[in-house]
């Protein structure tokens, strides 16, 4: 496993069954393993939303890269930018206003669980990606 400054660390719901769908799809699509996880809720999660002073982690994602933590929609837009290829276009997102995206992220996460559903337990990751996620 590289150092933690040779990777990036993506912090989300593991409740969440959408939260989960995207972690999933991130492993995949993410073949220079740029990424390491954790849910918000496993204790590394909690340790390092605290450090970086996110009072509601779980109500957002964390993305912590080159010692800097992004959240909401600049979280999404800087993993994007990490995938590369495709997902680049996807940075047009940036010229619309922060608070208004923000706004739209905060709604989709308020009410993620009556959208998608709810976990009763934390996701497991698939054996073949275990090495992916922080412990």
């Amino acid at each position: 496993m590289p150092t933690t400054a040779s990777y990036s660390i993506i912090l989300f719901d593991g409740m969440c069954y959408a939260c989960s769908f995207v972690v999933r799809l991130i492993l995949l699509l993410d073949r220079k393993k740029h990424f390491r996880f954790a849910p918000l809720q496993s204790d590394i999660g909690t340790k390092l939303s605290s450090s970086y002073a996110i009072t509601t982690p779980t109500a957002t994602i964390l993305f912590i890269s080159q010692g800097n933590c992004y959240t909401k929609s600049t979280a999404i837009l800087e993993i994007f930018k990490i995938l590369g290829g495709i997902w680049l276009l996807l940075l047009i997102f940036r010229y619309i206003p922060l608070r208004v995206r923000d706004k739209l992220y905060d709604w989709i996460a308020k009410n993620r669980y009556k959208l998608f559903g709810k976990r009763t337990t934390c996701s497991i990751p698939p054996p073949r990606y275990q090495d992916r996620f922080l412990k």
